[in-house]
């Protein structure tokens, strides 16, 4: 953002203005990066699948109220998923009270709030956080389905749920990575910061 400064004098025959003085503001906000990977690419009817979200601060101010989301797609939404670790850098979180997460069986929303009970899980620049959780794949999914499941973040760049509010992993701003905060949202099927979509496979013995 740029402003000019305009100096106005009269010498009483007749009015000057001089455009001499010109100021930039550069705003600097949050930048949210998501990363997926999962460690089954193939996987058969019962197996346990654990997903790895990372999300990245790539901007140049702290992100706040942060939620990470992730939709289990229908073949993998029987079971109820369980957390296995969630980290600030390499520091575990412990749940409530740095994160809290839920899961909604009929959507298969994963969702984890980092608004924990006793403190608030703020993403610092440059630092990230990551999550990772199991979740198993339904018994009567057919052979050869690929199932994919999409991520999102949503965070805030002020403290109190203010500011800037990027959500559902979109911004319709344009994209400016050191300035202006965006979500980016990926899926388990896009490449390259996240792994292919996971393929279910029937195992090939039978019984008598």
């Amino acid at each position: 953002m740029g402003d000019t400064a305009n100096f106005l004098w009269n010498d009483s025959l007749s009015a000057h203005t001089s455009n001499n003085a010109t100021g930039t503001t550069h705003v600097w906000q949050p930048y949210i990066e998501l990363s997926k990977s999962n460690d089954h690419p193939t996987a058969k009817a019962g197996d346990t699948v654990t997903y790895t979200l990372t999300a990245t601060n790539t901007g140049r101010t702290t992100s706040y109220d942060n939620t990470v989301v992730d939709q289990l797609p229908a073949g993998m939404r029987t079971a109820t998923p369980s957390v296995v670790s969630v980290k600030y850098d390499s520091t575990l979180l412990a749940e409530p009270n740095d994160y809290t997460h839920t899961y909604a069986s009929g959507t298969g929303l994963m969702t984890f709030n980092f608004n924990g009970s006793v403190t608030h899980t703020d993403i610092a620049a440059t630092h990230l956080v990551e999550i990772k959780y199991s979740a198993q794949v339904d018994g009567d999914v057919g052979s050869g389905a690929s199932l994919v499941n999409h991520a999102y973040v949503e965070y805030y760049s002020e403290n109190g749920a203010s500011g800037r509010h990027v959500q559902n992993g979109s911004d319709s701003a344009p994209r400016c990575r050191r300035h202006s905060p965006r979500s980016a949202r990926r899926s388990s099927a896009a490449a390259p910061s996240s792994s292919p979509a996971m393929r279910a496979t029937r195992s090939s013995t039978s019984s008598a």
